[in-house]
């Protein structure tokens, strides 16, 4: 699966690790519902989602993400104020995701959106829905699989790259430090 992560080629050195703790399951009364009547771009994406996972910027422009129960009100998406712990007003994004334990039934969709602050309560105001893949079927993964892995090569082959390798040694020494932290 080495070509899923190399869809982009970046380089980035992490400087910290942090290993958050999954969210509890959620019961069928607790799941998100989208209001009634609502014009707002993706609320039935999130009605059918348990959660999200918000990206934003902290206050040193870092990006951060975090999983989250977007609420769909009127005005946006509220979103959890512990959720939004350390995260900033400013461009944002909703991923929903999904897929079984072979990465078939793949569906995913990303929000984007601002991300407003208004005492303890975060709204994210959505601009854009999109959906790169998702009717479920399984040829859908296959040509989603075969197109992002000839991209890549593609994208190697024209810089005269060499097929990086993930240093995954260098991962776990951060995680383990961070722990000890």
């Amino acid at each position: 699966m080495d070509w899923y992560y190399l869809r982009l080629f970046i380089t980035v050195t992490p400087t910290r690790l942090e290993v958050r703790p999954p969210l509890a399951e959620l019961t069928a009364a607790e799941q998100p519902a989208a209001p009634a009547t609502t014009d707002l771009p993706g609320a039935d994406l999130i009605a059918r989602f348990p959660s999200a996972v918000l990206g934003a910027r902290d206050d040193s422009g870092a990006p951060l993400l975090v999983r989250t129960r977007p609420r769909a009100t009127a005005d946006g998406f509220t979103i959890a104020t512990d959720a939004a712990d350390g995260i900033v007003p400013g461009t944002a994004s909703l991923l929903v995701h999904r897929h079984d334990e072979r990465l078939n039934a793949m569906h995913n969709a990303l929000i984007r959106g601002e991300l407003h602050a208004d005492g303890d309560q975060w709204t994210m105001v959505p601009r854009k829905v999109i959906e790169p893949a998702g009717s479920g079927r399984i040829s859908d993964a296959f040509h989603t699989l075969r197109n992002a892995r000839r991209s890549t090569l593609r994208y190697l082959e024209r810089r005269g790259l060499a097929r990086p390798r993930v240093q995954w040694d260098q991962f776990q020494l951060l995680a383990t430090s961070s722990n000890d932290a």
